[in-house]
C-alpha cells in the first residue's frame, strides 16, 4: 500500500497478513515486497518513550498465531527494506522478521508441515545509529510451534 502510515507492527504475507486458524493447500506466486522505515516526528518524539516498529514477513503468512499451515508452497522472492532513521535516539528499533512461508509463528501449538519455499529472501537493513534486529528464515524467520517434512530451497 503506497504511502501508508502504521505506528507499531505490519503483517505482511503472499496469502494472507495475519491468521488465527489453517492456512491449507495455497500456493504465491507473487513477489512480497516491503518497506519498513522509522524517524522521528519532529516535536512529537520523546528520548524517554521507547519508539519501534515490527514487521512480520512471509511467502505465504506475515504472522501466524494458531492452527496449521499445510501444503502450501511459495514460490515468490520476499524481500525487504528496513531504514531507521533515528541516529540521536537509542530507543528507536526496527524488528523484522522475514521467512519463505511465514515471518513469525507465535504459539507452540501452530504447526507448519509439508510447506515449501522455493523463492528467495532479500534484506536490506539500514541503520543510522542504533540497533535493529533482523530475523531470517527459508521456512519462518522466528518459530515456536512445530515444523514436518518441509522444505526450502534458499
Amino acid at each position: 500500500v503506497p504511502n501508508s502510515k502504521n505506528l507499531g507492527r505490519v503483517a505482511i504475507g503472499g496469502v494472507v497478513g495475519q491468521n488465527n486458524g489453517n492456512i491449507e493447500k495455497c500456493t504465491n506466486k507473487a513477489n512480497v515486497n516491503a518497506n519498513v522505515s522509522i524517524t522521528s516526528t519532529g516535536g512529537n518524539w520523546s528520548s524517554s518513550v521507547y519508539h519501534s516498529a515490527s514487521a512480520l514477513i512471509g511467502g505465504v503468512v506475515g504472522h501466524f498465531n494458531t492452527g496449521r499451515i499445510g501444503e502450501c508452497v511459495n514460490y515468490g522472492n520476499v524481500e525487504l527494506k528496513a531504514t531507521n532513521y533515528n541516529s540521536s535516539y537509542s530507543n528507536a528499533s526496527i524488528y523484522s522478521y522475514v521467512g519463505g512461508v511465514a515471518g513469525y509463528v507465535e504459539a507452540v501449538e501452530a504447526l507448519l508441515e509439508e510447506s515449501a519455499n522455493l523463492g528467495s529472501l532479500n534484506v536490506n537493513a539500514e541503520d543510522h545509529g542504533n540497533v535493529s534486529s533482523t530475523t531470517i528464515g527459508g521456512l519462518c524467520a522466528t518459530n515456536l510451534g512445530i515444523v514436518k517434512n518441509c522444505y526450502a530451497e534458499n
